[in-house]
Order: C-alpha cells, then structure tokens, then sequence
C-alpha cells in the first residue's frame, strides 16, 4: 500500500523559486527534493550528549529529506573546494587523519594545544553565508557554465538565461541565490549545527578562509630558531616548536580567534615538554620522534584482543583496532609496537585465521559479513 504525504508537505514551495532552480540545475538536486528539504529546515531532533567535563553537548538530527539533501550538498562542496586545504589542516580534508595529524609533530621538543570552545555553534549564519560568498564569487564563471550545460541537454533554451549574455549581475544574483539556499538548507537558529552532514566541511572552509591563514602569519612572525610547525585537527590548535612559544604569541593566537568570530577555551589551553611529559595530540603521545599509544590505550587494547579472541561478536570492533595500530606502528615496519600488544594481535589474528569462512558465514548473513573482509584480513578456508 502506497503511503501519500501530507498535503502541506506536497504543496509546499520553497521561498524563492528561482535560487531553488540554480541549485537544482548547478548542484545536479532534484527539485522535489529541494522542497522536501526546505519544509523539514525547521523540525531538527535534538539529542543531548554528556561530556567528560561534565558540560553537555548537542547534537541536531535533521529529517530523512534534509538530510538527504545535506548529503548530496557535501559531496558537491567537497568536489569543489576541494582543493582549499592548507598544509598542516587535518581530519576533514581527504587522506587527513587524527593519527597523521600526530606525526606531524613526532619531531618536536614543546608542544602548545588550544582548543575552541563551541566550535560549530559559535559559527554564526550571517558570517557563514559571507564566507561561503566569498568562496562562491570566485568561481562564478563555472557556476554559470554548469547552468547553461544543464540546460542545454535537459532544459527549455527558449525559456533560460543561456539565451542571453551572462553578465556581471547576472553572475552576481546566481552567485547570491545559491549561497542564500545552501546556507538556509545547512544551518539552524542562525548556528552551524553540530551533527549534520555539511557542518564538518562548512566548518572546515570556515576555518580555511577566516582563522587558519591569520595563524600561520603569527607562526611566521616567530625566529627561524622555533622551528615553529601549526596544525589543526577540526577545533584543535597544535602549534610544535624548539623553544618554548611565547606568551605574547599566545595572546596574538587568541585575538585572532576572537576576530575570526571564535573563542578559545582557556582551560585546555597547555604548552608542555616533550622530553618530561610526552604529551598526547589527538590521543597520541608522541615519544622518541614517535607517534604511539598511551599505557592506558595499549592496556586496553591487550586486554580487548585478549577477549576478542575467544568471542567472535568483538570481531568488528577488534578489526577496526587492528587497522588503527597497522597505521600507528606502520605494521609491519620499522616501528617497534608493544610487547604486550603484539602478544595479543598475535592471539587474535590465530583466532581468525583458524576459522573456517563458510562455518563463520552460515546461518549469519549480512551481519557476519561485516565482520571480517576476506581480501584485507586473507582469511582461508
């Protein structure tokens, strides 16, 4: 039985048609889908998450149609900014990950963290759309080529725009209505929801275009002596040096996140040794020139393995700690992993190899067959 939605659902029409059609043609979205996303804008879940400072955070859970849309809207922003990505920003942008964002500084002797506080919510709308503006402004030749190369194969010629030179205000107003659609369709109560699909990338260009460049100005304003080297992962500041950052350094880091609309939080804010207290980034304590596991990670991890060996309901889990590791320790390679660990590994890669494939699928299905992938973890019968 075919379920029809409600009237109001189906008769609803987004603001202005014509953004709703740049979108549609230039972002290759359906224009149905375009409506159905504007009319869910509005009826975010909310799901309350606790921290370990005690503080709660919020996550927006948008509906399956806005949803949809944000996903098709990423995909299309990433393929085309693609190549806005300084040296040294990781976690969003493509091959970036917390472990590479660690061994980026594996050669430091100080090491300086910073952390944003609300790094999404404090991205406001109005600055969002400005810099999303800016960015769309400089490839306004393109966005009017895809218009027209739409509209030439699935288009009315008669009835568009590509019958007319493109001018200056032309490109202007495309330009304007498609930042003003995208930022509607991507924000919530004049934020950058923290839980949707486009606020990882949005933050990212956010970040890229209004903070990351004033910070690699400060880092290049320190003596050649420093060997100064930034980084940041999503909302965390790392900056590895020499010598001890100074504090008249740490005041320009922290104007500029303030002029950039942010704020830092001051109680993570920590400037420490490498030699006495091998501090962790991004969970990775950075050691001898290394990037390892903390003592807690790794007596964890014995003892999961340990575990995971004898029960195969671990298994997802245990393969997913399993491909961690082989990139801390490039295993096999010349890093030298844990005794105690590899002692375990050692356990649970026999336990796997030792079962047969067909007895491990039967009876199991999809489930069982994301467990293990037979051509990564060469799995034999």
């Amino acid at each position: 039985m075919t379920i029809s939605a409600p009237a109001k659902f189906v008769e609803f029409e987004v603001p202005d048609p014509e953004a709703a059609n740049y979108l549609s043609a230039i972002f290759g979205i359906k224009d149905r889908n375009i409506r159905a996303a504007m009319y869910q804008t509005h009826f975010y879940a909310e799901r309350i998450i606790p921290k370990h400072s005690g503080k709660a955070r919020i996550i927006f859970i948008p509906r399956p149609g806005l949803k949809f849309v944000q996903h098709l809207l990423d995909e299309r922003l990433r393929g085309m900014f693609e190549a806005l990505n300084y040296e040294g920003m990781f976690g969003t942008a493509k091959a970036t990950s917390y472990i590479k964002h660690a061994q980026y500084h594996s050669d430091a002797k100080y090491v300086l963290q910073m952390d944003l506080q609300d790094a999404y919510s404090s991205v406001k709308k109005t600055r969002l759309k400005t810099t999303l503006r800016r960015l769309l402004t400089k490839k306004k030749d393109s966005l009017a080529e895809r218009y027209e190369r739409h509209y030439r194969f699935f288009g009315d010629k008669n009835k568009t725009k590509i019958n007319k030179e493109w001018t200056a205000q032309n490109k202007k107003e495309l330009v304007n209505k498609l930042t003003d659609i995208i930022i509607e369709l991507c924000t919530r109560r004049d934020i950058l929801p923290q839980g949707t699909p486009t606020a990882p990338f949005l933050f990212h260009l956010y970040v890229a275009v209004n903070l990351f460049p004033r910070l690699q100005k400060i880092c290049g304003t320190l003596p050649p002596a420093y060997h100064a080297k930034l980084s940041m992962y999503i909302d965390n500041i790392v900056i590895s040096s020499a010598k001890p950052i100074p504090q008249a350094t740490i005041a320009d880091i922290r104007t500029a996140i303030v002029k950039a609309g942010l704020k830092d939080n001051e109680r993570k804010t920590k400037q420490a040794s490498i030699r006495n207290t091998c501090p962790l980034i991004t969970g990775l304590r950075i050691n001898n020139g290394k990037a390892v596991l903390s003592r807690r990670w790794i007596r964890f991890l014995r003892g999961y393995f340990n575990r995971a060996a004898d029960d195969k309901s671990m298994w997802i889990q245990a393969f997913g700690y399993h491909t961690m590791i082989k990139h801390i320790y490039r295993y096999p390679g010349p890093e030298e992993m844990p005794r105690q660990l590899r002692k375990a590994i050692d356990k649970f890669e026999k336990a796997v190899a030792g079962q047969r494939w067909d007895d491990f699928l039967q009876g199991k299905g999809h489930y069982a067959r994301l467990l293990v992938r037979k051509s990564r973890y060469a799995l034999e019968d």
